[in-house]
């Protein structure tokens, strides 16, 4: 880990649940003294009672941890198998979808002729954040016009759901979703969510313009100080997702967008990304000084007015059970009253409980990771509900304590075991079936030890004596 002297007294890891509390405007937190990663009470401050024994797991367990962790993320990631499938099933999509609105319906008087379709892909295969149960999503649009409103939307969607051609299965049509969805799958193995927008890529400052989020949050990803691990990292935070059934914004749960955003937005919290204004302004500045070289700049001669480049610096991703139990804290304190998110400053605030016109404030604001004055009003996170949120926050509490070891007592082999048991219940139904270590983690002349044998101060003893109830490090 990084030494705590050289970080930055403005950005730098500490407790998640303190940096969501109840001040007005929540920013970045600061620096602890002794201990930037200590565990502190849900109010931001430190528990006065003595810590039990059962603080955290032991060296053995927690080596085995990080490893468990890294074996469920590469059975979750998805692979180059998955990449091609993808690539395969866009061009038979869009096959599909051509030769179902080639029927005289879809002909535009007094033209004769259909419209050509166009396709493009958005969401985490574009974020670089897929799993290998991960679906496609796709919006189309035509090169002739494009298609606003419900009705119209629905009309074409309509047209290839009755005829989706022989490597696509219908699974349904979301009508009364805000933008209309059309569900497929292709080949009996990949899902496919198919949508109708209006501007496609070079049309990036339509309001609606999904895709406009995915490069976005890419780079904020990448201006990690290991990028990959910050990658890594919002892939397992999917995964338990994706496990816990918290991935579907048509039944009020997040988007697999808005998990991405809450991942991202936790480790600037963390002080291992910076805000996004900051990555932009990166950016421009590297845009500016190639212009430099070349001396095509405003001022003529190779010259810039410009202030210096701020340079902040940065955790690495570290990505342990402490952290996730972290991330896991702070969603469970997100979710406890109405909150905004903004990437673009890297920072969590309340929001009004009411609206304007009287009507209970959404659950969660996230802002577009780079806002402008026609995305002000767009929250990614508008299908989210206070129920499906409510949902969420019971599913933390409950997988948080999934990371607390189970006595101090217990010998490094059932400390082990019980990391396995707690890794697989944990993201088991975030990766393919069949995929993930085996047996949870644990070698095979340990399976069954790993189920049957119980947790207790002397393991396998017939004294009777009760597991010790886990206690919240939070």
């Amino acid at each position: 880990m990084a030494d705590p002297q050289a970080a930055p007294t403005d950005g730098v890891p500490e407790e998640a649940s303190a940096a969501v509390g109840a001040e007005p405007d929540v920013g970045r937190p600061q620096l602890a003294a002794a201990e930037p990663h200590s565990c502190s009470g849900t109010d931001g401050v430190e528990s006065e009672s003595e810590p039990a024994e059962t603080t955290w797991w032991n060296s053995s367990a927690s080596f085995r941890w990080l490893r468990l962790l890294e074996e469920w993320h590469d059975a979750a990631a998805a692979g180059e198998k998955f990449a091609e499938r993808c690539a395969v099933c866009m061009k038979e999509l869009h096959a599909t979808c051509s030769a179902a609105l080639s029927a005289e319906e879809f002909r535009v008087a007094p033209f004769d002729w259909t419209p050509d379709v166009i396709l493009e892909a958005f969401g985490s295969t574009e974020q670089g954040t897929a799993l290998e149960i991960s679906d496609l999503d796709v919006r189309m649009t035509f090169e002739q016009f494009e298609v606003y409103g419900k009705e119209r939307q629905l009309k074409y969607l309509k047209g290839i759901r009755a005829n989706p051609g022989e490597r696509f299965q219908v699974r349904m049509l979301i009508e009364e979703a805000k933008i209309p969805l059309l569900r497929l799958i292709f080949d009996g193995q990949l899902e496919v969510d198919l949508s109708m927008g209006g501007a496609m890529a070079g049309n990036r400052d339509a309001e609606e313009d999904a895709p406009s989020v995915d490069q976005p949050l890419r780079a904020l990803l990448a201006s990690a100080i290991n990028g990959d691990a910050a990658v890594r990292f919002v892939r397992l935070v999917k995964a338990f997702a994706k496990a816990s059934s918290l991935v579907d914004a048509h039944l009020g749960l997040p988007s697999s967008t808005s998990w991405t955003c809450l991942a991202i937005a936790f480790l600037q919290l963390e002080g291992c990304i910076p805000p996004g204004q900051e990555v932009l302004r990166s950016a421009s500045d590297d845009t500016a000084e190639d212009a430099a070289a070349t001396g095509s700049t405003a001022n003529g001669d190779g010259s810039e007015d410009r202030a210096p480049r701020p340079i902040r610096r940065l955790w690495p991703v570290d990505i342990s059970p402490g952290l996730l139990c972290r991330f896991l804290a702070f969603i469970e304190k997100l979710s406890l009253k109405p909150m905004k998110v903004s990437l673009s400053e890297g920072r969590c605030s309340p929001a009004r409980p009411w609206t304007n016109s009287g009507q209970r404030s959404p659950p969660l604001f996230l802002e577009h990771p780079v806002p402008t004055e026609s995305r002000s009003w767009l929250n990614l996170a508008q299908s989210l509900t206070w129920p499906g949120w409510k949902q969420v926050r019971y599913h933390c509490s409950e997988a948080k304590k999934e990371f607390l070891p189970p006595q101090a007592s217990a010998t490094d082999a059932a400390q082990e075991r019980a990391a396995a048991r707690a890794a697989k219940r944990l993201f088991a139904g975030g990766v393919p079936p069949g995929k993930g270590p085996d047996a949870a983690g644990c070698d095979n002349a340990d399976a069954a030890a790993a189920v049957a044998t119980p947790d207790t101060p002397e393991e396998g003893s017939s004294n009777g004596a009760a597991k010790k109830p886990r206690q919240d490090v939070f």
